[in-house]
């Protein structure tokens, strides 16, 4: 199967919607079948629609052959010693080129020199207009057909079925150069041309892509070389896995069906995928404003409540959104707050629907496979293993989390207490008052301390990315270099690129940094996988690796660049021209930084198992781990300086600031807890009962489990996107957090910059990608030879690191 992953990574806000959903969407895997295929796929569908665009025959004219692109001479590139120096001019000028608009202007910006030659997006040279993507598609697409040809005709031949794998490893990254790039053109770029043509030729290599993954040929061509001993004997360990891996994938796929049912499981497949989508299309309440008077609405901030005021004097309050969580917060009128409450957690017949119809579907795929859940089939390949291992993971963790939890949620029901003057044994804590009476108490405990705007006096985002590759240079030996943009290279003026440099090795990646906000850019931060790593060997035709830079590494290996977009919604004082990050900006930046940082120095051979692409419950690691980093003092004071004064932070304020962000961690991860429980559930094999119903599960899981009175009423299920996207995985934010406590326990605690507990990290963990078990990288970092099986005690003695 050829394993193509959606390349970005969102973060959304903790509690968003006052739902108490999780912080990062998990890079997935594609997984939409469309049917059987030939040796080279349907041909005649895609020329004629890349006939219609591009104007000219498919199939005519030859391969482009390779296209290394060099940077012009004369382009400005500073310095690459170690930044161990805070004199140290790259160093300094990773600082300005965020937050100085005049100094990005005069040595980095698009246009201020003249370049020789033009370029496209990435310095892909096709890319330089939305017609020069239909053309890199369209060459993409044929030399995916004929290494499909080649694959498919490798016979008996020993030369050719040794180099079957590679072929197939090959093979992806053309298919995934395509469609990971236009993923992020049509999310990302600001020119609705370019948006459409992404998504057309999205579409195009797709729905190829995913006709080979139902290949029978190609199936047997990958079995046949991993049945042969001679043949296998003659790979290399990471061959061997990426087959492994890929002839697995061939199976969940329904290739060992027989033709009449892979038509059905195919179709099923299709269902599911058109019915998630629309489920996440429609993602709403039921009702989307409600109407008050003006004592219903008390305590509401005056400018945001006469913006709200209708004809008539009545307020109209959305039902979703931040103004709604701001209603939350500080409207004092319990029905009103209740009302609200409700509202965000209704849905229509439609939507209530659609969640049954692809969760039932998904069961119906699990049956067809030989499992008796979704669960149980998606888990198989994770380092969870089984639907028992997860369930037994969050039992306990919720044993340990619930009085904790409720201990944070006596402080608010004192002061409900307080303010109803009722004892306190008679008080009720209502769900809608959580986040009311939680706003009042932070309230009360930071005007005893400096104000949030005080501390991100001291987060410019220039002095923050200058942390943070000063962290990197001291942990694992790499820094950030700013480099000039070429015209045509961004998609918008205001990124900034970073060549991510190697104190031993030299340039070892690239970052597209599109920190800035903008009208009609998403607010949600994610992180782009534009292009993997993958060893380029010698002998290969250079048209397979057209329009990507080529590295070498200390052994004179050639590399495909690792390429990464980093996007994110950062606002502009406009008194200041720069950004000042609040401490969660700070957090969520070191969060998406992680996933860059494992792109780059997860260098292997093969593009299937590099960087990111490993296990689902495995991904988060790196970037969790990063946000520990951002809650050590000994990093603030790498870089946490004023942005006028260049005083650094007091480590009080900042101590203060972490003790604030802290006051309701374990309601906020029981929470995950019980969601995660949700997830498991209506995924297991009550989804193949005929009383089906995802609501009546979620309420009973709150009646039984919640730390509020549960709703019958609610219909919040049909509103959790994740429900759909994480799919039987939302488990692994939490069991990637478990994973990053203990080895932060085990290895930065008490030195955070030490470079020997981050080589180590490095050696045993991020250098693999996807290469190695999960498990073995877990127990070779932490010294602990009992977790490397992975089974059920290994899993819940990760499950108790989970900081409290």
């Amino acid at each position: 199967m050829l394993r193509s992953w959606s390349s970005a990574r969102k973060t959304l806000p903790r509690w968003s919607g006052g739902l108490g959903h999780g912080e990062s969407v998990l890079v997935r895997r594609i997984s939409g079948l469309t049917g059987p295929v030939g040796p080279v796929g349907p041909v005649g569908v895609v020329e004629t629609r890349l006939e219609a665009r591009s104007g000219k025959p498919f199939l005519n004219g030859g391969f482009v052959l390779g296209n290394r692109l060099r940077r012009v001479d004369g382009s400005r590139q500073l310095t690459t010693k170690s930044t161990t120096g805070l004199e140290n001019s790259t160093d300094q000028s990773i600082r300005d080129v965020f937050d100085s608009v005049e100094f990005w202007k005069k040595d980095f910006a698009p246009g201020h020199t003249n370049a020789l030659e033009p370029t496209g997006l990435f310095e892909n040279r096709y890319l330089t207009t939305p017609q020069g993507m239909v053309e890199f598609t369209q060459e993409s697409l044929r030399q995916a057909q004929e290494l499909t040809l080649k694959i498919i005709n490798a016979g008996d031949d020993p030369e050719a079925l040794h180099n079957a794998i590679r072929n197939f490893d090959i093979l992806s990254d053309i298919i995934c150069k395509v469609i990971d790039m236009v993923a992020f053109v049509r999310i990302s770029h600001p020119n609705k041309e370019f948006i459409n043509v992404a998504q057309e030729c999205h579409e195009l290599m797709y729905d190829y892509m995913n006709m080979l993954n139902t290949s029978v040929e190609l199936h047997d061509i990958l079995d046949k070389v991993l049945g042969n001993n001679d043949i296998r004997n003659g790979l290399s360990s990471e061959e061997i896995t990426v087959g492994e891996i890929l002839l697995a994938d061939f199976k969940k796929s329904g290739v060992n069906l027989a033709p009449h049912d892979r038509e059905k499981f195919v179709r099923l497949s299709s269902k599911v995928s058109i019915l998630g989508q629309q489920f996440l299309n429609n993602i709403g309440p039921a009702k989307h404003h409600l109407t008050f008077s003006k004592s219903q609405v008390w305590g509401l901030d005056p400018v945001l409540a006469n913006r709200l005021r209708s004809f008539g004097g009545r307020f109209k309050i959305p039902t979703y959104g931040p103004v709604a969580d701001m209603a939350l917060q500080t409207i004092s009128n319990e029905n009103t707050r209740r009302d609200i409450w409700l509202a965000q957690r209704s849905a229509t017949d439609e939507q209530v629907g659609l969640l049954g119809d692809f969760l039932t579907a998904r069961a119906e795929l699990a049956r067809m496979m030989g499992c008796n859940s979704f669960a149980e089939y998606e888990l198989k390949d994770k380092m969870a293993k089984t639907p028992v291992n997860v369930q037994r993971f969050l039992d306990e963790l919720a044993q340990q989390t619930n009085p904790r939890a409720a201990k944070e949620l006596l402080d608010l029901k004192k002061l409900k207490s307080d303010e109803k003057a009722t004892p306190l044994a008679e008080t009720l804590l209502k769900a809608w008052d959580r986040d009311y009476y939680a706003a009042k108490h932070t309230h009360s405990k930071r005007s005893k301390s400096k104000s949030s705007d005080f501390i991100s006096a001291y987060f410019s985002l220039g002095t923050v990315m200058q942390g943070l590759s000063r962290l990197f240079t001291r942990i694992y030996g790499i820094s950030f270099v700013p480099i000039e943009t070429k015209p045509g290279e961004v998609w918008d003026d205001e990124v900034r690129r970073l060549d991510v440099v190697s104190e031993t090795e030299g340039k070892i990646g690239v970052i597209y940094c599109d920190l800035f906000q903008r009208d009609g850019k998403s607010p949600h931060p994610a992180h782009f996988t534009v292009q993997c790593s993958r060893e380029i060997t010698p002998g290969e035709p250079s048209y397979y690796h057209q329009g990507s830079s080529v590295i070498r590494d200390s052994t004179n290996r050639c590399y495909q660049l690792p390429i990464i977009a980093l996007v994110c919604d950062f606002v502009k004082d406009p008194a200041l021209s720069k950004c000042l990050l609040s401490y969660s900006e700070v957090q969520t930046l070191f969060h998406e930084m992680g996933h860059a940082i494992h792109s780059m120095l997860g260098r292997t051979s093969l593009h299937n198992v590099s960087g990111t692409r490993c296990a689902t419950d495995f991904v988060e690691l790196p970037s969790v781990l990063m946000e520990r980093f951002a809650a050590s003092p000994e990093v603030m004071k790498l870089f946490a300086r004023h942005h006028l004064t260049d005083e650094p932070l007091p480590l009080s304020v900042f101590n203060c600031q972490l003790s604030l962000q802290s006051l309701y961690d374990q309601t906020e991860t029981y929470h995950q807890i019980l969601i995660s429980m949700l997830d498991q559930q209506v995924h297991s094999e009550l989804a193949n009962t005929p009383t089906f119903d995802p609501n009546a599960i979620y309420y009973e899981l709150e009646k039984s489990r919640g730390l509020f009175e549960a709703h019958p009423d609610s219909r919040w299920p049909a509103q959790f996107g994740h429900l759909f996207s994480y799919g039987a995985n939302y488990y692994c934010y939490l069991f990637d957090r478990a994973i990053a406590d203990r080895i932060w326990q085990k290895l930065f605690v008490n030195d955070p910059t030490s470079r020997e507990a981050g080589e180590h990290f490095r050696r045993e963990v991020l250098s693999w990608g996807g290469s190695r078990d999960p498990w073995q990288c877990v127990s070779a970092v932490l010294r602990e030879p009992s977790l490397a099986n992975g089974d059920e005690t290994a899993m819940l003695e990760i499950g108790r690191s989970l900081k409290a």
